[in-house]
């Protein structure tokens, strides 16, 4: 930005150059007015750069604290994503040692299911074995009764016969024994064979439910060594992603570090040139001020051919306002007090703000045709204004007085220049003088960025003694 400013200065000194004549062609005073107005475009040119390099200064401790405060957070991610690393690193450790024991659990479950699940054939053949257990007994049983209805026919038989069938009556009787026994056992045995069905249609019942279960826990096993496989798997994605981030972290961290010394040092470099052109923008105003007083003094020996008219007027016209001024307290249309006001009241919604005081109102009647005389006073005249003693101007040319445009802060400053407090260096000079005269150069802001190279005369304006102000004409170049 400065480098574009110190062309367009360059441009517009070589402008001037291209305009001016030589020196033998001009009055003494001719010569200190060029003389103070190239130290106003210098010391304009200082002060733009002045305020760019303080605005570069703010900026750059501003960046160079985020910079510092970036490291110091970096840093603190470095430490964390360290202590992230190393907590995933266990983590995906007690992972694969859970994974393991997973897997063992996850075996030895499908070992005990397929076991439940062959029970279940076995109890499913047991009970097959049963009925045909039950189907022999019966027959046993049947056989029996038989036997033994043949033992009871025998044993009659044997007793027809007499002593002769008295031996086959033993032998029958032993059989009719044999046949009531096996009877009694085939009972006891279908008993038991009974409760014995029962026991294993239970426990097939039961076998089945946990066969089902033994299913579901097959199902399980493969989904959760699916998931734990996968729990895995992205433990060690992530753990490889934070040994990344904490790689690139440290990467970051020491890149800034290496940064930062650089920052300072640039840092340092920027507030010094900040200071330095500081120091020659107050040796430059103080220059101003050197070649004012030179101005000032050739113009009081006589050599103010050229401000001579300027300065008359001013001084004429500065008693014409004093004694309208006197008059009007005199009649009283304003009080002493009024007229010396300093309460500046903030036009609400204005920019650039304006400000109304006890008197305003009053200028704007007994001002105008004063201020407007010294516009048509001369063609290089380009404004006419009283001031105060603050820099404020209540009342201006009609042409810069117009009313505000609503967000339009550069047209404002060039055409709503009424009610403005001017508390610049030239203002204050200007509304503060007592001399008979002040004559001063000065770049003019004309708002948005531009600005023009004026004269500015002035002379005191006193009411009953008291001093109130200046009556203030600007006028360019020639």
């Amino acid at each position: 930005m400065q480098a574009v400013e110190a062309v367009a200065y360059e441009e517009d000194a070589d402008q001037r150059r291209a305009s001016e004549v030589e020196p033998e062609d001009l009055s003494l005073t001719q010569l200190v007015g060029g003389l103070g107005g190239s130290i106003v475009d210098v010391a304009g040119f200082l002060e733009n750069v002045d305020n760019k390099s303080r605005q570069h200064a703010v900026a750059v401790d501003r960046l160079k604290i985020a910079l510092h405060e970036l490291l110091d957070q970096n840093e603190t991610i470095s430490d964390s994503l360290g202590s992230i690393r190393n907590d995933s690193e266990n983590a995906l450790e007690v992972v694969a040692q859970s994974l393991r024991v997973m897997e063992d659990t996850v075996k030895y479950s499908k070992s005990i299911a397929t076991w439940v699940k062959d029970l279940d054939t076995r109890i499913r053949s047991s009970e097959d074995a049963l009925k045909h257990v039950r189907n022999d007994n019966d027959d046993i049983t049947a056989i029996a009764t038989q036997v033994n209805i043949l033992a009871i026919n025998a044993s009659i038989e044997a007793a027809r016969a007499g002593d002769a069938g008295r031996g086959f009556a033993v032998v029958a009787e032993a059989i009719n024994a044999l046949s009531r026994d096996t009877s009694r056992a085939a009972g006891g045995i279908a008993k038991n064979i009974a409760g014995l069905g029962k026991i294993v249609s239970s426990l097939r019942t039961e076998a089945a439910a946990i066969a089902r279960d033994a299913d579901k826990v097959l199902d399980d096993a493969a989904v959760t060594d699916n998931a734990l496989g996968g729990i895995e798997t992205a433990m060690r994605e992530m753990n490889v992603k934070t040994i990344r981030m904490s790689e690139t972290a440290k990467a970051a961290h020491q890149t800034g570090s290496q940064i930062a010394p650089a920052f300072d040092d640039m840092a340092e470099a920027v507030h010094s040139t900040s200071i330095s052109v500081t120091k020659a923008s107050e040796r430059i105003g103080h220059l101003i001020d050197l070649s004012e007083a030179i101005v000032q003094s050739v113009a009081s020996i006589g050599g103010n051919a050229a401000d001579g008219p300027f300065i008359s007027f001013v001084q004429t016209n500065a008693d014409l306002i004093a004694e309208r001024f006197e008059a009007a307290i005199e009649e009283g249309k304003i009080s002493h007090a009024a007229l010396f006001d300093t309460n500046y009241v903030q036009v609400e919604g204005t920019n650039p703000v304006q400000h109304t005081t006890q008197f305003t109102e009053f200028t704007d009647e007994v001002l105008p045709d004063i201020l407007e005389k010294g516009l048509d006073f001369h063609k290089r005249v380009c404004l006419c204004a009283a001031i105060d003693r603050n820099g404020y101007i209540p009342t201006h040319n009609t042409r810069v007085s117009q009313p505000q445009r609503p967000g339009d802060p550069v047209w404002n400053a060039r055409h709503s220049r009424n009610r403005r407090i001017f508390d610049d260096r030239v203002g204050l000079k200007g509304g503060r003088n007592q001399a008979p005269f002040l004559l001063q150069v000065y770049r003019r802001d004309m708002g948005g960025g531009s600005y023009t190279l004026t004269k500015d005369v002035c002379a005191p304006i006193f009411v009953n003694g008291q001093h109130w102000g200046n009556l203030r004409l600007a006028y360019l170049l020639e």
